[in-house]
């Protein structure tokens, strides 16, 4: 009886914080450049903002999954994580920050609620432990250098 009463207040709260995020988002998006702006300055606010962060979002997740190198399959969980997915430019700051933290991709695979800020304090740890256990830790330099892999991988799949 007990669970069932902390169940319903957990669900409660996690709905209340889930309504509460999308009047955020709506409030952001709709209202606050309604009241500044035009109707289709609003919405072009709306496309330009939205369409930009897709596109970001988009580029970096996939340059870190889709790369030739990578393999496609482990049935070991945390093996899986880092074959199938890569880092880049993980000691500039600036695709740190643009990419929120995705340039360090292996790590984020294998500790995902970790905040992205601790990410680059445990990626030498997990590259030491990858190479002792003859794990593959793909890694490009920089961002073009993964950037120019992953539309070599694009090409070869055509």
């Amino acid at each position: 009886h007990n669970k069932n009463i902390l169940l319903l207040k957990y669900s409660l709260l996690d709905t209340f914080f889930y309504i509460s995020l999308k009047l955020l988002y709506i409030a952001i998006y709709f209202i606050i450049p309604l009241y500044h702006y035009s109707f289709p300055i609003s919405i072009l606010y709306v496309y330009l903002s939205r369409s930009i962060f897709s596109w970001l979002f988009a580029l970096h997740t996939q340059i870190s999954h889709n790369q030739l190198e990578l393999s496609n399959y482990s049935n070991d969980w945390s093996k899986h994580q880092v074959i199938t997915s890569s880092n880049y430019a993980i000691h500039s700051t600036f695709w740190f920050y643009l990419s929120g933290g995705l340039t360090h991709q292996i790590e984020h695979h294998l500790f995902p609620f970790i905040n992205h800020c601790h990410l680059p304090k445990i990626q030498p740890i997990v590259k030491r432990i990858c190479k002792k256990h003859n794990i593959h830790y793909l890694e490009f330099s920089t961002y073009e250098e993964a950037f120019n892999n992953f539309v070599k991988t694009l090409h070869s799949k055509l």
